[in-house]
């Protein structure tokens, strides 16, 4: 399976043995991996499969981190591994703080391996809402973890792109641009949202910029000064409902400042199925 394939480098051995003994279905549908001091588990849409090996966390973190993980600095700190390939391993177990601030991780006790894959066509129905004739619109895609938003997301920035459009991704994560889809999308990779943004408009001249996860702290003031230089911002973030992102701290302001021309609502199960659109100010199209 090609994204086992992808992830392999990243993995010790036996967990990358136990992945080749699966049904080509099961890992078609895999949604995730996730490993704890139990053993590891294959997540997809019909439930979950205990792979069967008693997994060393440790040796499973030295594989990510390739024994770099002090170095990997404020991705551990927000409890994260960027992988190549597109993927991202969560990671948790007992905050280091310091001054208040959590500065690393330590004991971990569990991984979750998200599944990164190209969908070809995932945003086609709502390609609509994020077109003005020939100018793209500013757009927030909202769901609860899990949906799609993602890979909704890169198809998006394909799309757009093979619409002729100067694409720009900000790519904070390493997931979006990770999978090598995205064409001729120029892409920021592993650096903050705002300081991507500033350096974008800067030097690519984008018609639309596109990000993952909108939320964090200026994401959404360094999105509109985006938007008020001419560009137009397609991002996601995690709600289920415009009410319920509106009551974000960070997203809250945007919203209220029409920021967005669309806000599209993601049911699921699967990215591009159970969508809703939604004016800026929430009211169902």
């Amino acid at each position: 399976m090609e994204w086992v394939d992808r992830l392999r480098g990243s993995l010790p051995e036996e967990l990358a043995r136990a992945l080749d003994g699966c049904g080509a279905d099961e890992l078609k549908t895999a949604t995730e991996l996730r490993v704890r001091p139990g053993g590891a588990v294959l997540v997809h849409a019909g439930g979950r499969r205990e792979l069967g090996l008693s997994a060393d966390l440790r040796e499973v973190v030295e594989a990510l981190t390739r024994g770099r993980m002090h170095a990997l600095g404020e991705c551990v700190r927000q409890g994260y591994v960027p992988l190549p390939g597109g993927f991202r391993a969560g990671i948790c177990g007992r905050a280091i703080v310091r001054g208040g601030e959590v500065v690393g991780l330590e004991d971990i006790s569990g991984v979750c391996i998200r599944i990164s894959r190209g969908v070809r066509g995932a945003a086609a129905g709502v390609m609509g809402a994020l077109m003005d004739g020939a100018r793209p619109r500013s757009a927030l895609i909202l769901s609860a973890p899990g949906l799609g938003k993602t890979t909704l997301l890169r198809d998006a920035a394909a799309q757009l792109a093979r619409r002729g459009l100067n694409v720009a991704v900000a790519d904070e994560r390493g997931e979006l641009a990770g999978g090598g889809e995205l064409g001729g999308a120029d892409v920021m990779s592993l650096c903050p949202k705002p300081a991507a943004f500033a350096m974008l408009v800067r030097a690519m001249r984008p018609d639309v910029i596109v990000t993952d996860e909108l939320g964090g702290p200026g994401d959404a003031a360094a999105a509109a000064d985006v938007v008020r230089c001419g560009a137009a911002v397609v991002a996601s973030a995690h709600a289920d409902t415009p009410a319920r992102a509106a009551a974000r701290a960070e997203l809250a302001e945007a919203l209220r400042a029409g920021l967005f021309e669309r806000l599209i609502a993601i049911g699921g199960p699967r990215p591009g199925e159970g969508v809703r659109v939604y004016d800026g100010r929430g009211r169902a199209l």
